[in-house]
């Protein structure tokens, strides 16, 4: 609600009307901000509130102190929405965190199953080679079909491979992404790529309140400085 206090002196030459009709239209104004600020939820919204301010401030007969306490308002609107924007953040991050915590995970037994398996394969793939770059290209197109047909465990002894000196410059870039997929567990694989949309969907949301909080601090800053120029003013 609207209080114009001001104790001015209205020149002679305005009528009674003239004054009734001008602190009517303060009174609208000055409801209009305070409604803006008191709806404001978003950053975006901020603008066109302080641009409704600033017309009321400079509106003739205002009032400083009505200015300064809707400014006041205002700074404290942000600064409440500051708060909200970082107790979403962790909300948010708490639940990103939670998401990526669900695992599942091999017994020590099945890892030492599939080393032992893979071990065989291994030295399998080696009687296959030839050392010392001898039939090279024979030995990478053999590779190549090993790496896009492998099993599990065939994955797992050919990233053993690949870590051998000598035959690591057999594999491509593309050959050793494959068998890292093709190495992994495949309940793990179905869970990753289950996760995948909601993890996905957290991480845009959490983006999002990132940058609402970063255009807030700006806002922040802003409507600081309004303030303390109202109170220079006053």
């Amino acid at each position: 609600m609207y209080f114009n206090n001001s104790n001015d002196r209205r020149s002679n030459n305005k009528t009674m009307a003239e004054m009734e009709r001008q602190q009517e239209r303060l009174v609208n104004m000055y409801n209009n901000v305070f409604h803006a600020i008191s709806n404001m939820e978003t950053a975006g919204e901020y603008l066109a509130t302080r641009n409704l301010l600033n017309v009321f401030s400079k509106t003739e007969g205002v009032n400083t102190f009505d200015v300064y306490k809707l400014r006041k308002m205002l700074d404290g609107k942000v600064t409440e929405l500051l708060e909200t924007n970082d107790k979403q953040m962790e909300i948010k991050q708490t639940q990103i965190a939670e998401i990526k915590a669900i695992r599942i995970e091999e017994s020590t037994e099945q890892l030492k199953e599939l080393d032992l398996r893979s071990n065989n394969v291994l030295y399998s793939y080696m009687m296959q080679l030839h050392a010392n770059g001898i039939q090279e290209n024979s030995d990478r197109r053999k590779i190549g079909n090993w790496c896009v047909n492998s099993t599990r465990v065939e994955a797992i002894a050919l990233q053993k491979l690949s870590a051998l000196p000598q035959y690591s410059g057999l594999f491509n870039e593309r050959q050793r992404k494959v068998i890292v997929e093709k190495a992994k567990n495949p309940d793990i694989v179905k869970h990753e790529r289950a996760i995948q949309p909601l993890l996905e969907e957290k991480q845009s949301e959490l983006s999002k309140l990132f940058m609402e909080g970063f255009h807030l601090r700006r806002i922040k800053k802003q409507v600081s400085n309004d303030l303390k120029n109202t109170m220079r003013e006053g």
